[in-house]
C-alpha cells in the first residue's frame, strides 16, 4: 500500500514570565519539514498511545493533508482482543467505526496493525504504510470488522489503530469519532475493586481458592508509565500467590493458572516493566491460596512514574502535593522508590502530569507555587515522562521558581500537538510541598 505525504510539526515557541529562568532551551526554533514525495518514518512515529475501552467512544483530530499527499493523526490507538471460547470457536469479533465530525463527506480512513503502531517504511523508493487492515472509502464513515474469516484473522493480541486524513478537495484538520467494539463483551470492570497507586489494599483469601475474576484488584496504567511495582505482604504463616492478568482477568482452567506474570510464595517485591504490559489500559491481580485455612493479605501496586492525566475539567485547578514518599506504606517499596526519585540536586516527586493537546492550543501556562521557591524546579518533556539518567534529569524545558510562585508559558504557533509530562523536582534533601496548576489558551 503507498501513501505519501507531507508532514509538518510547526515550530516551538516560549515565551518567559520575569519569575521563571529558562536553561538551555531556544526560542522560536522551527522543527523541519519534509519535502513532498519524502517519507518522513522517524517525525510520524505515534506521539500518544491511547488505550481505547470496549463502545466507549473517542474523539480527536488529525491534521490536515498538505498538496496532495495524506496525513496522520500523532496519536493512536489500542485495544486489546482477550483470550476467550468465542474466539476459540470463532465466533469473536472486533468492529471498528471512525466518523468524520467535520465533514462526514470529507475522507478519513480507517489503518490497523496487529501487535505494534502503525508505521511507516521506505522500500524501493516508495513510501509504505505498515499495516493488517485498511478502510478506505473516499467518504468520512468507515467500518472495519475483524473475526476469523479475516486476513490475518482475529487473535488474543493488541491491535493498534491509526486515523489517516485523505481529504484533499476540502484540506484542513478534521475531527474524528473513534469506537471500538468487542463480541463478545469484556466483563466490566468491578468499580470497588480500582487500587489507588502507592496505598495498600487489605483482603481476606478463602481457604484453597483464586480470587474470581469479577473481584479481582484492578489498577488502570495510563501512557507514559514506565515500571509496575508490586508488594503482597501475608499477615500468616502459609503460603501465597500473587498472579497478574495484562489487559485481562486471571483465570483457572483445568485447575491451571492463566495469567502473565506470577509470584509464588510472596517474599519480596515484583517488578514488571513497561514493555511487558504491552499498552494495556488495565492490570489484574488475584491472590491464591494454597492452604486450607483463611490467610489476611495487604496488596500495594505502585506505578513509577505515577502518571495523572490532566483533563479538560482539571485546568485551573490545583494539584497541591509534595516530593515526599510517605503514601507508600511498604517501607521496602518507598527505599527502592526513593533512590529511583533521587537527583543530583534533591529528589523528583513520584506523581507527574500529562497533559495532551492538539494543534489548536494558543499557550500552555504551567504555575508552580511552593512555601519555599528557591529549592523547587519544574520539568516539562514533550512525549515521553521526565526521566533521571546518571543523576540528571532529562527534560525538555526547565525552570527554577525564584519567587512565592513562578509561572512557565509556551506559545507560538504552536509546539508539536501531542502530550506534555510536567514534574517538579525539589533541591535538597527535605521534602517540600507545593501546588501545580496548569491552563491552557485557544483550545484542548
Amino acid at each position: 500500500m503507498l501513501t505519501l505525504f507531507h508532514w509538518r510539526v510547526g515550530n516551538w515557541g516560549f515565551v518567559l514570565i520575569l519569575t521563571v529562568l529558562f536553561l538551555g532551551v531556544g526560542s522560536g526554533s522551527s522543527l523541519p519539514t519534509q519535502a513532498q514525495g519524502a517519507c518522513p518514518i522517524e517525525e510520524n512515529r505515534p506521539q500518544e498511545i491511547v488505550p481505547l475501552m470496549h463502545n466507549v467512544p473517542v474523539e480527536g483530530t488529525v491534521r490536515s493533508t498538505v498538496g496532495d499527499v495524506g496525513a496522520f493523526d500523532t496519536t493512536q490507538y489500542t485495544i486489546d482482543v482477550p483470550s476467550t471460547p468465542e474466539l476459540d470457536a470463532g465466533q469473536a469479533q472486533l468492529r471498528l467505526e471512525l466518523l468524520n465530525l467535520t465533514n462526514r463527506n470529507a475522507d478519513i480512513d480507517l489503518i490497523v496493525r496487529v501487535g505494534q503502531p502503525v508505521g511507516l517504511a521506505l522500500e524501493g523508493g516508495r513510501c509504505l504504510i505498515q499495516a493488517d487492515y485498511l478502510a478506505r472509502s473516499e467518504t468520512g464513515e468507515e467500518t472495519l470488522t475483524i473475526d476469523a474469516n479475516s486476513e490475518p484473522p482475529l487473535q488474543a493480541v493488541m491491535y493498534y489503530i491509526a486515523v489517516l486524513n485523505f481529504e484533499f478537495d476540502r484540506p484542513g484538520p478534521q475531527d474524528y469519532r473513534l469506537t471500538a467494539q468487542l463480541t463478545p463483551p469484556p466483563l466490566p470492570p468491578c468499580p470497588e475493586c480500582f487500587l489507588l497507586p502507592g496505598e495498600p489494599r487489605t483482603g481476606q483469601a478463602a481457604p484453597q481458592s483464586l480470587t474470581p475474576p469479577d473481584q479481582q484488584f484492578l489498577l488502570e496504567i495510563p501512557t507514559g508509565t514506565r515500571t509496575l511495582a508490586l508488594s503482597l505482604v501475608k499477615q500468616g504463616t502459609g503460603t501465597l500467590n500473587l498472579h497478574v492478568g495484562v489487559g485481562r482477568p486471571v483465570e483457572s482452567q483445568n485447575g491451571t493458572i492463566a495469567a502473565d506474570f506470577s509470584l509464588y510464595d510472596v517474599s519480596g517485591l515484583f517488578f514488571i516493566s513497561s514493555g511487558q504490559l504491552k499498552g494495556t489500559s488495565l492490570i489484574y491481580f488475584a491472590v491464591e491460596n494454597p492452604e486450607s485455612f483463611e490467610q489476611p493479605f495487604a496488596l500495594t501496586a505502585l506505578l513509577v512514574p505515577n502518571i495523572r492525566k490532566v483533563k479538560a475539567s482539571d485546568f485551573g485547578q490545583p494539584f497541591s502535593a509534595d516530593t515526599a514518599s510517605t503514601s507508600i506504606m511498604d517501607e521496602r517499596l518507598r527505599a527502592i522508590i526513593e533512590r529511583q526519585l533521587k537527583t543530583g540536586q534533591g529528589r523528583l516527586a513520584l506523581t507527574q502530569y500529562a497533559i495532551s493537546v492538539s494543534s489548536a492550543i494558543q499557550g500552555l501556562r504551567v504555575e508552580l507555587t511552593g512555601e519555599v521557591p528557591s529549592v523547587l524546579r519544574v520539568h516539562i518533556r514533550w512525549a515521553k515522562p521526565v526521566e533521571i539518567a546518571d543523576g540528571r534529569v532529562v527534560s525538555d524545558l526547565s525552570t527554577s521558581v525564584k519567587e512565592l510562585s513562578g509561572s512557565m508559558v509556551l506559545t507560538g504557533g504552536l509546539f508539536p500537538a501531542g502530550t506534555y509530562y510536567v514534574a517538579v523536582e525539589s533541591i535538597g534533601q527535605e521534602p517540600q510541598k507545593y501546588t501545580l496548576t496548569i491552563n491552557v489558551e485557544g483550545g484542548s
